[in-house]
């Protein structure tokens, strides 16, 4: 078997089969955040959300660019929403927190009136990891096939 073939059958094919990088990464949020470092983007904090406390009624996810990564990947990451929320009932969005820093935050649109709304929008975690993981996947195999 040539040598790059065996090198596309390593590669992962699900979400499951990735490592995450990450201390006390939120179950909720879990798979997107593995979506987003399997695109090579680098999380910082996240959170699946909460109701009725003080913290975020939505989840979301910080991605920072420290040590020399690649910001141009968050316009790859924008085009993806984009194309996720043309067929999504819940939008998502990537906005800039620090206007000096390259420091942004992936999340919905809207915040969870209650509990079943915020239930809601982690199922649609789910649903958005694994689009960004397949379509991921589909541009590495693009790539390698030009390459060849």
């Amino acid at each position: 078997m040539p040598l790059k073939l065996i090198a596309l059958e390593r590669k992962p094919k699900s979400l499951d089969q990735l490592e995450l990088r990450g201390e006390q990464i939120d179950k909720g949020i879990e798979r997107l955040v593995k979506a987003l470092q399997f695109m090579g983007l680098p999380t910082y904090s996240s959170c699946e959300g909460h109701i009725g406390d003080d913290r975020h009624p939505y989840p979301w996810v910080t991605i920072a660019f420290f040590n020399g990564a690649d910001p141009k990947a968050i316009d790859v990451l924008n085009e993806k929403i984009r194309k996720y929320n043309d067929r999504s009932q819940l939008p998502w969005q990537v906005i800039k927190l620090h206007s000096n820093v390259k420091i942004y935050q992936l999340l919905p649109m809207f915040e969870a009136a209650n509990r079943v709304t915020l239930e809601m929008m982690q199922k649609n975690c789910e649903m958005l990891a694994e689009s960004l993981f397949f379509s991921e996947t589909m541009r590495r195999k693009l790539t390698l096939h030009r390459k060849n």
